[in-house]
């Protein structure tokens, strides 16, 4: 699967708000997303707080989850802020 492809599934599930047009115009999505790229680049710069992993949780649905086969991730949101 493409990376595009993964990073949209990623932001359809992630925000359900973005897919709805008309709760959120091509500008709210453009800034959600973007907002939601810069807290995540914010918790893995060194120094990051507990504070930087809430905001960028914060963001998420609460039924997103974090599944990574390899390592043997299956995370929801609450877990995955422990």
């Amino acid at each position: 699967m493409k990376k595009t492809t993964l990073i949209a599934l990623f932001l359809f599930i992630s925000f359900p708000s973005l897919t709805t047009e008309a709760l959120c115009d091509n500008t709210c999505m453009q800034t959600q997303t973007q907002n939601y790229l810069d807290s995540l680049v914010t918790v893995f710069i060194k120094g990051s707080t507990v504070k930087d992993i809430d905001a960028l949780l914060s963001q998420l649905h609460d039924n997103v989850k974090y599944e990574h086969e390899e390592y043997d991730a299956d995370f929801d949101k609450t877990k995955w802020g422990k």
